[in-house]
């Protein structure tokens, strides 16, 4: 967040959905900037999902953020 390490968070397993939190949180005033990375690098959709022309390097996805005051 803003340059400085928050959090870590670790999938069990891969494609699979997973709830997060990144409690405390110090947001400024204005504009923040969140940096999302995975350390594993990527996977290929279709060396999963059987007939899927999908070759995308794929780290992660996020759906449904949600900050609470």
């Amino acid at each position: 967040l803003n340059g400085q390490i928050v959090g870590r968070i670790e999938a069990p397993k891969e494609w699979q959905s997973l709830e997060a939190s990144l409690p405390n949180l110090s947001l400024k005033a204005g504009q923040n900037q969140l940096e999302l990375h995975s350390v594993q690098g990527c996977l290929i959709a279709a060396d999963y999902i059987p007939n899927s022309p999908d070759y995308r390097c794929i780290s992660f996805a996020i759906q449904q953020i949600q900050l609470n005051p």
